[in-house]
């Protein structure tokens, strides 16, 4: 008997159907929710995660990332700053 490897190991973390990037709009408007007690905080939380997933859905594996490397918002370990005009090795 041979032990199965795992499909989704590199996967990540994943609460009910979304992903933890996914609950990041959802949970801005519980917190906001939480503090004002406005409800539409609440519904724009979770339209917010409903657009978020439906947007990130469309596009490759790792585009938010590059996206955030090109806004100068992240670097990637290895590579210079995006907002660098001139490169000399």
């Amino acid at each position: 008997m041979q032990a199965k490897f795992p499909e989704t190991l590199d996967r990540p973390l994943q609460i009910i159907w979304w992903e933890t990037d996914e609950l990041a709009p959802l949970l801005v408007g519980l917190l906001l929710y939480l503090i004002t007690d406005v409800w539409l905080f609440l519904i724009l939380g979770y339209l917010g995660t409903r657009f978020y997933s439906k947007y990130k859905n469309r596009l490759p594996d790792g585009f938010l990332g590059h996206i955030a490397y090109a806004l100068g918002l992240k670097n990637i370990p290895g590579y210079p700053s995006y907002l660098i005009d001139e490169f000399w090795e």
